[in-house]
């Protein structure tokens, strides 16, 4: 986090305060789970993976990891587009997991997760990449989990070597006053390929429009850059 963007924590504790350091761990988004967000799993099935169908490798950012169930299900989601599309182009990919808290990023690494009912069902389908160790203990299989790689890092100073052909950006934006929402959402886009895709909550359409973005389709998360017309 820089001087000039600020959770609202920052608002009304002195830089001295005690209590900062405890807001600072304690207050940050971890809300998280196997495929908890029903449209961004159907979006990237139906509207966002098929238009990369002719990339041959994928590169994707899931900024603001938590523990690692969400970039762990987005590889899920991908691994098991290509296998249901034999004669796709899209055969390789790899994806970016990154949390500013050291604590979600060794939980992400250990790949070792105790899991609610509801999560094991929504897991069925991708049992053939699972590893149960009991009845709610699962890690997820070498095919998928070695195209992940976990990194502690502040998503606002992030500065990408490469772009991105898909962004996944949740919760975090609940925790910034608009303002600042803004300007996290325009650094983020610095990384972002002119085709490529970002998912965004808690910022609005004609925001987003007023940079160039719009949504892949009505009340998508997914934006994408708006095409220039002739």
């Amino acid at each position: 986090m820089n001087e000039t963007t600020k959770h609202v924590y920052d608002v009304s504790l002195d830089e001295k305060s005690d209590r900062k350091g405890f807001f600072a761990s304690s207050s940050l988004v971890t809300a998280t789970g196997f495929f908890r967000l029903d449209d961004l799993y159907k979006s990237l099935d139906v509207n966002i993976i098929p238009q990369l169908d002719n990339v041959p490798n994928i590169k994707i950012w899931s900024a603001g990891c938590s523990d690692g169930r969400e970039p762990y299900s987005v590889a899920l989601a991908v691994q098991e587009w290509i296998h249901q599309h034999p004669k796709s182009k899209l055969g390789l990919f790899s994806l970016r997991a990154s949390d500013i808290t050291d604590e979600m990023i060794k939980i992400g690494q250990a790949n070792n997760y105790e899991v609610a009912a509801a999560e094991i069902q929504r897991l069925q389908k991708y049992s053939d990449h699972l590893e149960f160790k009991n009845e709610n203990t699962v890690s997820i299989g070498s095919e998928v989990s070695r195209k992940i790689s976990f990194v502690r890092e502040d998503i606002i100073t992030h500065k990408a070597v490469q772009k991105y052909h898909i962004m996944i950006c949740t919760n975090v934006l609940f925790y910034y006053e608009m303002e600042y929402r803004k300007k996290i959402v325009q650094q983020l886009l610095t990384n972002l390929r002119p085709d490529g895709f970002i998912y965004l909550e808690s910022i609005g359409s004609r925001f987003m429009r007023s940079i160039g973005m719009d949504r892949v389709s009505p009340g998508n998360h997914f934006f994408k850059f708006i095409e220039e017309t002739p």
